[in-house]
């Protein structure tokens, strides 16, 4: 944080891994990131990391290691952390990978905050809906559909108009899409 100082991002350490799981916010309200240094009294960096990730905790993660592994960049990098930084000496480095993992943390923040609208609008649905909305995205037909339902080809065509108001969606091939853009559950 010393040589950041002039920069408009807040700081706060921790003294502990365990310090930081237990104040660590998982539904970040302001963009932030880790910057995770080897120098942990009670656990390593990467001990720390893969708590984090078990947790889903969606702060984006920069690790800071003067001393640290070829093995344990290749590691982290591969489990998703923005970036290694093994020589600190160069403050844009840090500037630019803060920066960096910022602009993920907002891209984390709009996909959460859009699966959410996404989850509140679905939960509008009727059963009867519902019913129709998982026969839909699983490939099924309207003619199919009304037969396995047991209802009139019309009342599914009124259902499937009123599942692409409730979830506003524009397109038939948009409603087709849910399933890859959406985690649907059908409790």
């Amino acid at each position: 944080a010393g040589m950041l100082a002039g920069d408009p991002w807040a700081f706060e350490q921790f003294a502990s891994g365990e310090e930081l799981l237990a104040r660590c916010n998982h539904s970040l309200h302001a963009a932030s990131c880790l910057l995770l240094e080897s120098r942990l009294t009670d656990m390593t960096a990467v001990n720390l990391f893969d708590r984090l990730i078990k947790s889903d905790a969606m702060m984006p993660v920069i690790f800071v290691a003067p001393k640290g592994s070829v093995q344990e960049a290749v590691k982290v990098m591969k489990q998703g952390a923005v970036d290694y930084i093994s020589d600190i000496s160069d403050p844009q480095e840090l500037r630019a990978s803060i920066r960096k993992a910022i602009v993920i943390c907002r891209e984390r923040q709009e996909q959460l905050a859009e699966q959410e609208a996404f989850e509140q609008r679905l939960a509008t649905l009727s059963d009867a809906e519902r019913m129709v909305l998982q026969l839909v995205v699983s490939g099924s037909v309207n003619r199919d559909i009304a037969e396995k339902l047991d209802v009139s080809l019309r009342t599914v065509q009124y259902r499937r108009s009123s599942i692409m108001k409730k979830l506003q969606i524009g397109s038939w091939i948009a409603l087709l899409q849910l399933p890859s853009l959406h985690d649907l559950r059908w409790d």
